[in-house]
């Protein structure tokens, strides 16, 4: 029974990411009209209440968008079949576990059904901890309209074979009502049907209260709350009593109860007294209207929204094509301010050890953090992506501040550029070429950017100090981008919907904008890869879902319109408004998941393919080596030397003939050494197996090598037999590809210590080294390879046990 109801979880994850953009099931969208009874019902006082309306069947011929969207005929689609696949598990999962109760089961999710799709109100009224347990009064009001008399019957039937011996029957006002009581500390459940509706009570009196308010007007403070977040066509309404949920929750804290109260009042969230969030369609999309409602003016981090409204000369940075955008005011000094005086509240000790720690960092860089680095800079910060000026979703973010003081900015930038060009000149332990800080000048002004010289490192990070703005970017060229903009150039906040809510109220403090259009048209086109890896795991599960449910993009696209959030303060307390066309989420909440996943799964790729050629140039290499042992009845030595025993030219250069270029072989003169006049001219000729594809190779360097020792398989002048690898050849590491790189025709290789086997190795990839084996296997050596084990590799008849690979 388990099993199924994990099955139907899987699905319906599906389904509310399918339809909610990853935030929740659109409950009540489109709505049918309130029922009022589901405002009257709310006590005067309780803890939490949620209601939503029923679902209407969508309108194709609404002037919403949402409401359109849902009529789509392929939309419609999906969702009859995501239906029918919940009823197909439930069905396999009944069968196999209680046939005999198959027919409860399919009820059961007819119910689920019902209810999620009815209009719908719930509430806890209080919480109390007693000697004999907790008391809870809570209600649940659901309006089944015409099928409450067969849902009441089902229900009992339920009742009947699973609640056996713990129901009793009772009247109240006349009606039959069933009182259920699962244990001597449990609140007793009554439940029962009223017209239209079924109502749930937990707790003593909790049904004849709801009966009792069902003829009354809705409280105060839901009229006060629907008044506050007016939305025209309600979907859902959820209240949360903070402060009397903390009332309730204090004496359960004991001894940790002054610690909490403490922090919160440190944070000023002592002063919050409630949280209230109302849906709906409004216009041609989805609202969402959510109020943070404090006692008194706002304190602590709530205090730092009580700010200058953002105007539209304010988001004059952010383009009218950008596809992401956010605009904020922010004084980063007032946060840091505010930011110490909460920690020194909360723990004295900890503001201390932060504030020394940034008096020790300004030392070492020489600056003032607050009066060189915060002070200086405005309070207006705008982040956006415009595909116009290159930008492509993440990789392509600007950002841009005001700054008040540019020259001190200017002196801490050239302080701190001295001290990071001064740190990456040090030497390096190897000869791979280390990170850079660039600039160049462009439009009068000075652009630099951050050259990492790491193949894994996709962005260059950028940043351009003009007298009014720092402009920091993901490339250069969107820097470029924003200062060559002309008169031509259209500010954000021309675009309607973000002009109409720079009106509206008493302004914002923060602005998210997201053309929905654009980003659609960039993330949609992997859904259906991600959903063919989705729908082949449930596959395997016995669920068989193709993909052909998905819609197609035209219908999805065309209904789509921009969504815009804003947060401000109001006399009620700190608003948060948002207007979309998807119900219950947006496609911008899928953003971070692309730049959390995109971004490592493009450089992944690329260092995987790098990895992969990388190991099939070694097994070229030993392939040919295996061919040269065939034909000389040994591997070739290390280095070859002269008759006075000094080494001349690598192995590299004696394995010329068996990886095909052979006419590049005879032009060495193999008595001369790897530097002599005539040998020197062929170190540029290098063939590109040598070539490592994750490195920057130097002309005629490389970063391919055998392990150079004693009880190693190339130990020097002399070549090895395969039959004298007694430690199998298998547990024999042959050639590998180090950090270090060397000239190719060199008798230079990888000499390593036995007390720290890994060094020099370890580091040539994020995830371990490549190495080629003496049995002609190539293997990825991972960074935290056992030093003994290593060792045991390194050398070939050293009696050492290794037992995995």
């Amino acid at each position: 029974m388990d099993m199924g109801f994990a099955t139907i979880g899987f699905i319906e994850l599906i389904m509310l990411i399918g339809l909610g953009g990853g935030s929740g099931l659109p409950l009540g969208v489109p709505p049918e009209p309130e029922k009022p009874l589901m405002a009257a019902v709310a006590p005067e006082e309780c803890l939490f209440y949620t209601t939503w309306s029923a679902m209407a069947q969508p309108d194709p011929a609404s002037q919403n968008q949402t409401e359109q969207l849902l009529a789509e005929p392929e939309v419609q689609h999906m969702v009859s079949e995501i239906e029918r696949h919940i009823s197909e598990g439930v069905t396999k999962v009944a069968q196999k576990e209680t046939p005999e109760s198959l027919p409860l089961f399919k009820e059961a999710v007819g119910m689920v059904k019902t209810f999620l799709t009815s209009s719908v109100a719930m509430f806890v009224t209080k919480v109390e901890m007693g000697p004999e347990g907790p008391k809870v009064e809570a209600g649940l009001l659901v309006c089944t309209e015409e099928k409450t008399a067969k849902i009441r019957a089902s229900l009992e039937a339920y009742q009947a074979l699973f609640l056996r011996g713990k129901v009793e029957s009772i009247q109240i006002n006349g009606k039959t009502w069933h009182r259920i009581k699962l244990a001597k500390e449990a609140p007793e459940i009554t439940w029962g049907t009223l017209g239209k509706y079924i109502i749930v009570g937990v707790g003593e009196n909790a049904v004849e209260g709801i009966v009792a308010r069902s003829k009354q007007q809705p409280p105060k403070w839901l009229a006060d709350l629907r008044e506050q977040l007016p939305v025209e066509r309600c979907s859902t309404v959820s209240y949360i009593n903070v402060k009397g949920i903390i009332a309730v929750a204090m004496p359960m804290a004991g001894p940790a109860s002054g610690k909490i109260t403490s922090v919160l009042g440190a944070l000023g969230l002592d002063s919050v007294t409630a949280i209230s969030s109302v849906t709906g369609m409004e216009g041609e999309g989805f609202l969402s209207k959510s109020l943070l409602a404090i006692d008194g003016q706002p304190r602590g981090v709530l205090e730092l929204l009580a700010a200058t409204p953002l105007t539209a000369a304010d988001l004059a940075p952010i383009p009218a094509d950008a596809t992401i955008a956010i605009a904020l005011r922010a004084d980063l000094d007032t946060v840091l301010q505010k930011g110490l005086a909460i920690i020194g509240e909360i723990e004295p000790r900890a503001k201390d050890e932060f504030a020394m720690g940034i008096s020790q960092g300004e030392k070492a860089l020489g600056v003032s953090l607050r009066d060189d680095v915060l002070k200086p800079l405005g309070d207006v910060w705008c982040v956006y992506n415009s595909p116009a000026e290159g930008g492509l979703l993440i990789t392509g973010l600007t950002v841009v501040a005001q700054v008040e003081d540019h020259e001190k900015l200017l002196a801490v930038q050239q302080k701190l550029l001295i001290l990071a060009r001064t740190a990456m000149d040090q030497p390096r332990s190897s000869r791979r070429p280390g990170p850079r800080i660039r600039q160049f000048e462009f439009k009068g002004q000075t652009i630099c950017f951050f050259d990492a010289r790491d193949n894994d490192f996709v962005l260059a990070p950028a940043w351009c100090l003009t007298e009014k703005e720092l402009i920091v970017a993901t490339f250069p060229q969107n820097i470029k981008a924003y200062l060559s903009r002309g008169e031509k150039h259209r500010s954000l906040a021309e675009v309607p919907a973000v002009a109409e809510a720079l009106k509206s109220g008493s302004g914002p403090v923060m602005l998210s904008y997201i053309d929905t259009q654009e980003v659609f048209d960039m993330v949609y086109p992997l859904v259906p890869m991600l959903g063919q890896v989705i729908l082949s795991e449930l596959a395997k599960e016995g669920i068989d879902v193709d993909i052909s449910i998905l819609p197609s993009a035209p219908a999805i696209r065309k209904h789509l319109r921009p969504g815009v959030s804003t947060v401000r303060l109001t006399p009620a307390g700190i608003e948060a408004t948002s207007t979309q066309t998807l119900p219950g989420g947006s496609v911008v909440s899928v953003l971070p998941i692309i730049a959390g996943v995109g971004l490592p799964a493009v450089t992944s790729a690329r260092s995987s393919a790098r990895r992969a050629m990388s190991m099939n140039n070694l097994k070229q290499m030993t392939i040919a080596m295996m061919t040269y042992e065939a034909d000389n009845r040994k591997f070739p030595a290390a280095y070859s030397v002269d008759k006075d025993g000094k080494p001349l030219l690598s192995w590299r250069v004696h394995l010329l003939p068996y990886l095909g270029p052979k006419g590049l072989y005879e032009k060495f003169k193999l008595d001369e050494s790897w530097n002599s006049e005539h040998n020197r001219k062929l170190l540029p000729q290098m063939p590109k197996i040598y070539e490592s594809q994750d490195w920057s190779n130097g002309p005629g360097m490389t970063h391919y090598m055998t392990i150079r020792g004693e009880k190693t398989a190339f130990p020097g002048k002399n070549g090895l037999r395969l039959a004298d690898m007694k430690d199998g050849s298998s547990y024999t590491i042959m050639i590998v590809e180090a950090e270090e790189q060397v000239p190719w025709t060199a008798p230079l290789d990888h000499e390593y210590d036995a007390k720290n086997p890994a060094e020099g190795l370890v580091n040539s990839r994020r995830n371990g080294f490549i190495a080629a084996f003496c049995d002609g296997s190539v293997r990825l050596i991972p960074h935290h390879v056992d030093p003994e084990k290593l060792n045991a590799m390194f050398t070939r008849d050293g009696r050492e046990t290794v037992n995995d690979r």
